[in-house]
């Protein structure tokens, strides 16, 4: 779900295979996307619900301090969420008003606001889902730390560095590259 060919649904200047796309089947798409980012959502929610402890009582001993390995679990399914609301209002968008994405034109460039929200939305879902992409490859260094030696609370601070960074220059690099003709003329 977080192609760079699914962000360019959103460029106005669009070449023909992405045209072909969208003139397809655009409300079957759109209730694609919907219904697959409904049904991840629903689970990423129930991952973060609390979990039945078994027969111990909450009073009787002090509970653990939690893991790096069920932290970065939390933030995988938090940036899933994000990631699934992300695609549920941009389908949303798309399926309610279809004219709002048809209109974006490079030679009609009085509406900011369909590119602007293409632009925000495809920045959003991209974001959070290559986001879960790193978390889930620290993920399993951490798993390996964990089998090699103890991983403590030092590597998830660097855990943050690497995924955040990664994903917010690798969105910005996507973007860059795939709306400039869009935004070079703008130029004031």
């Amino acid at each position: 779900m977080a192609s760079p060919r699914l962000e360019t649904f959103c460029c106005p200047n669009r070449d023909k295979s992405t045209q072909f796309v969208l003139n397809f089947q655009p409300r079957f798409f759109s209730a694609i996307c919907i219904g697959s980012a409904s049904v991840s959502l629903i689970f990423a929610i129930l991952q973060i619900l609390p979990k039945r402890r078994g027969y111990r009582r909450l009073g009787q001993y002090p509970l653990p301090k939690p893991t790096s390995s069920s932290r970065i679990l939390l933030i995988i399914s938090l940036c899933d969420i994000l990631g699934c609301a992300g695609i549920l209002l941009r389908s949303s968008v798309w399926l309610g008003s279809p004219n709002f994405i048809t209109e974006m034109s490079v030679i009609n460039s009085t509406e900011v606001w369909p590119t602007a929200f293409c632009v925000g939305s495809a920045m959003w879902i991209q974001l959070f889902y290559s986001a879960s992409f790193w978390w889930t490859f620290c993920y399993a260094v951490d798993v390996y730390l964990v089998v090699k030696r103890s991983a403590g609370q030092s590597t998830i601070v660097l855990y943050h560095m690497i995924t955040w960074g990664l994903a917010v220059l690798l969105c910005v690099e996507g973007v860059t590259m795939l709306y400039y003709p869009s935004i070079s003329r703008f130029r004031i």
